[in-house]
């Protein structure tokens, strides 16, 4: 079997290594994932850092080519899952282009802090960014190879943020390119607010990217270098945003037009990211310079005047030795750098407290958050018997999140600024763990653990998976799997008066998951079946308290999440067609104790719920109330199909998402949502997503592509960035104020040999 597979991954890297070379933009454009799926044998190494088939990979793996990213004309890892991924449901969580993402019944809107996105398995440049401004869009996409999907937490190996998944972007070497090549995108897209003054409110954005690759002698060794320059700007959806009138006292149902502040808001923001990637004898590093910022309603609550700014810098370098004839020790450094700022322009600014703070009647309020994270990642593999069947891996990670948060105030001409005591965080953090893998006539078996411990608690994550051929090319596995996530700084530390209390006691979050998948390999397809179950504990979310005879939020563990339910996938290829499907029953299901239906007014306050929300949705079972989880669809599908007219011909593809209706975010804890008199339901109806794109080479030298995308427009479960959720309908009364998508939008692309 290890045979079998070693020569299957050098049969790939040496297609790789010879056809690609000479790809230019009007070729076809071959990669790893690409060739491994006309073999029928998807290898990745993500689940468990050792190049694997997906039938051995302890969990369910999926795999996205570079090749499809660039035909469906994917922006983003959000798309990515979105359009061609598995499993994942995903969607613009606001109108910043945050994130969100669910999977097997949980949804984190946390700025994707659940779900650890790598870049070539380097967690500095993954994790922690994925869902912030513009930096989604900024991702390299033409320099990837393809991305490997792990589905289920994954922390034994990655540790903090695992918990939903793994998502690995794997970059190209400069073998796989031809020469250096420029890309030109840009979009436009009707407005899909229905409160849009005209065509003018629709979205509008522009791309440049400048790559290549080179490689030369130096010292007696090959240097493989690649680099990727690209820079967006974006003009979001106009939107009319209704912001709560903090003077107004009373039910806004009575009088909207008094109750809300009415502000048209264009957000604007201007991205650019330089990265690169090389390999020199032992040596292989990654390093990335991006900054970004712009206008608009920013990520706090203020007007559309907000600005926003962040800079990023990362370095990824390994140094990997061969030990005897079956070992190989290697360390990597990596690090990332971050610095966010924000200026907010409140609608009705605090008059006392400008005067107090600034002596003046109006002023900004200001945050700025850096972060230093330093890695430092030894790792020992050891195959027993030098023929892959027994592998034992050895690793840790010694780390630390070294943030500080500072929050102020601004005069309107900047000439005067206030700043309280910074919140200083550094949270170091340190891991060891270890895996075994066995081979042989029985099947195989995976054992894992790790143990985290830090400043704000820790964690052990077993996993155990075990796999059995069942018939010709079938294998079924069974997975335990366990993650976890520890509080943030804000979660942990962040005090803003009025308003926010820290919470010196708050805890990790877990999650438990145990799931049987079926594979089977049918020539160039591949089908797989997941049954799953998943619970949630000490999940993270917001409770009132008192303070001073004020109520305030405080950051607390205080949800149970159960879900169970079934995956199916479906990849395959015949003559000129490819395709993919993604089918998914996931019910996700909100735990509360059995004594919620009996709470108090006063117990309801404190948990963010209300008693209409209990009542209505609340069901008991297995000892508890269970109500809807937030944003979750049970069930959601993608699938995507690509027909070719032959070489050097047209292409014509198709992809398309769809979500089952599921209540919004913040359903259980808001009446008005519930309110009888709210014109709009609570939840979402049924949302489609349709991208249909058109390819052809104009020369050797020169591709073009057309891609129109439909929306339906519920697809944010979400409430907006800033402003109320709650706000004047568009014909009357109050309803919901979701965050536009454009209806249709329409995206051209020029791919130049250069």
């Amino acid at each position: 079997m290890a045979l079998h597979t070693s020569l299957r991954a050098w049969f790939i890297a040496g297609s790789l290594s010879t056809a690609a070379f000479a790809a230019e933009p009007g070729e076809p454009e071959p990669d790893e994932a690409g060739l491994a799926n006309l073999l029928g044998e998807t290898v990745g190494s993500s689940a468990s850092q050792r190049a694997e088939r997906a039938a051995d990979a302890p969990g369910t793996t999926w795999s996205i080519s570079g090749t499809d990213l660039k035909r469906y004309g994917i922006q983003s890892v959000e798309e990515a899952l979105r359009y061609l991924g598995h499993g994942f449901f995903s969607h613009e969580a606001d109108a910043r282009l945050n994130n969100s993402f669910s999977a097997r019944g949980y949804e984190s809107s946390n700025l994707g802090s659940h779900l650890a996105v790598l870049i070539d398995g380097n967690q500095a440049g993954g994790s922690s960014r994925i869902a912030r401004s513009t930096q989604p869009y900024l991702m390299p996409i033409e320099l990837v190879d393809h991305i490997e999907v792990i589905l289920g937490p994954g922390s034994v190996i990655y540790g903090n943020s695992a918990m939903l998944g793994v998502v690995n972007v794997v970059t190209r070497t400069s073998s796989s390119l031809a020469k250096s090549a420029a890309v030109m995108q840009g979009s436009l897209g009707t407005p899909g607010d229905p409160r849009a003054k005209d065509l003018s409110w629709g979205e509008a954005w522009a791309r440049v990217a400048v790559f290549g690759g080179t490689r030369f002698e130096l010292g007696g060794e090959t240097f493989d270098l690649v680099w990727h320059a690209a820079v967006r700007w974006d003009r979001q959806q106009g939107r009319a945003m209704y912001n709560p009138r903090p003077s107004y006292v009373g039910d806004p149902f009575d009088d909207p037009s008094a109750a809300f502040v009415r502000e048209d808001v264009f957000n604007r923001d201007l991205g650019g990211r330089l990265f690169t990637r090389g390999s020199w004898g032992r040596w292989t590093f990654r390093g990335w310079l991006a900054a970004f910022g712009g206008t608009g309603t920013g990520p706090v609550a203020g007007s559309g005047a907000s600005h926003t700014f962040e800079a990023e810098l990362g370095l990824d370098a390994t140094y990997a030795k061969p030990v005897s004839d079956r070992g190989e020790f290697s360390i990597r450094f990596y690090a990332s750098l971050f610095d966010t700022r924000v200026i907010t322009d409140p609608l009705e600014p605090d008059a006392s407290v400008c005067q107090r703070e600034l002596g003046t009647q109006r002023c900004y309020d200001t945050i700025s958050y850096q972060s230093l994270r330093p890695y430092i990642e030894p790792l020992f593999k050891w195959d027993w018997d030098q023929t892959g069947a027994h592998v034992t891996t050895v690793g840790a990670q010694v780390f630390m999140d070294g943030s500080f948060i500072t929050t102020g105030w601004a005069d309107p001409d900047g000439s005067a600024a206030k700043n309280d005591a910074p919140i200083v965080a550094p949270l170091p953090n340190a891991a060891l763990y270890a895996q075994h893998i066995w081979h042989g006539s029985w099947g195989l078996l995976n054992v894992g653990v790790r143990g985290d411990v830090g400043l704000l608690g820790w964690a052990v994550s077993p996993r155990v998976a075990a796999g059995r051929s069942l018939w010709r090319d079938a294998t079924l596995k069974a997975v335990f799997s366990t993650g976890f996530r520890t509080p943030s700084i804000t979660e942990r530390f962040l005090r803003i008066e009025g308003f926010l209390e820290p919470n010196p006691n708050i805890g990790p979050e877990r999650v438990y998951s145990a799931e049987l998948d079926l594979l089977q390999k049918l020539k160039l397809q591949s089908v797989q079946l997941s049954v799953f179950a998943v619970a949630w504990e000490g999940v993270i979310s917001t409770r009132n308290i008192v303070v001073d005879g004020v109520s305030v939020q405080q950051f607390g563990n205080l949800r149970s999440v159960w879900a169970a339910g079934v995956n199916l996938g479906w990849q395959g290829s015949a003559g000129p067609f490819d395709w993919g499907l993604s089918a998914n029953v996931a019910p996700g299901r909100v735990r509360l104790p059995a004594e919620a239906a009996m709470y108090s007014e006063a117990q309801l306050a404190e948990q963010r719920l209300t008693r209409r929300a209990v009542d209505t949705y609340g069901r008991s079972a297995l000892g508890g109330v269970f109500m809807p989880a937030d944003g979750v669809p049970d069930f959601y599908a993608n699938g995507h199909v690509s027909w070719s007219a032959g070489e050097g011909m047209p292409r014509l593809s198709l992809a398309a998402n769809v979500g089952s209706p599921r209540p919004r975010n913040g359903y259980t804890g808001n009446d008005r949502f519930l309110d009888a008199r709210n014109v709009e339901s609570p939840a979402t109806e049924w949302t489609v997503d349709v991208r249909s794109a058109f390819e052809m080479p104009l020369s050797k030298r020169v591709l073009f592509r057309f891609m129109v995308t439909a929306r339906t427009l519920g697809a944010n479960a979400t409430w907006p960035r800033v402003g109320n959720s709650i706000a004047p309908a568009a014909g009357g009364g109050i309803g919901f104020a979701a965050n536009p998508n454009a209806p249709v939008s329409a995206m051209a692309e020029v791919a130049v040999g250069l």
